[in-house]
């Protein structure tokens, strides 16, 4: 008698598993729909490096400039991610960077960070018309990472100009 009512009812209770398990895996997939649709929207809304970081270079001296950036709200640069290389002729000196903001970033774990404005200042001890190379890294608060910026300068202190390139 029980073998016959679970023969009678057994599609019913196949048909009911199948129900709990497509409406499961239709959730997740809706669910996945608007992260993948946050995400998409979020990139949409996601600044230029240019933007988000607006560089400049201005003499302050004939032997020393000023590199600035001005940081978008809610992005960050990396206070170890600034690099400045020159031919072997020049000698240049870079002073300390300003103290940054302690973070818990989930790329690089806890990082240094400029939020707002930073400033570098170049020394020119011994120049020879050639160019620095400047490169930098941030983030947005959304989670987006910008690739290293990279920025050329040719600098001639006689004539008090900087060329970005």
């Amino acid at each position: 008698m029980n073998y016959l009512i679970l023969k009678i009812h057994l599609p019913y209770f196949i048909f009911i598993a199948f129900c709990v398990i497509a409406s499961d895996l239709l959730v997740s997939q809706e669910t996945s729909k608007k992260k993948i649709n946050k995400f998409i929207t979020s990139i949409e809304d996601i600044e230029s490096s240019e933007e988000a970081f607006r560089f400049k270079a201005e003499f302050i001296t004939n032997n020393r400039i000023k590199l600035s950036w001005s940081i978008s709200d809610n992005c960050y640069l990396y206070k170890n991610n600034f690099n400045f290389h020159t031919s072997a002729e020049n000698k240049i000196r870079i002073s300390d960077l300003p103290n940054g903001v302690t973070k818990e970033d989930e790329y690089f774990g806890k990082a240094e960070v400029f939020y707002s404005y930073v400033q570098i200042f170049v020394d020119l001890q011994k120049w020879q018309n050639n160019v620095l190379r400047v490169s930098y890294q941030g983030c947005n608060e959304t989670g987006f990472c910008y690739p290293p910026i990279k920025k050329t300068l040719k600098i001639t202190p006689e004539k008090n100009e900087i060329v970005v390139f």
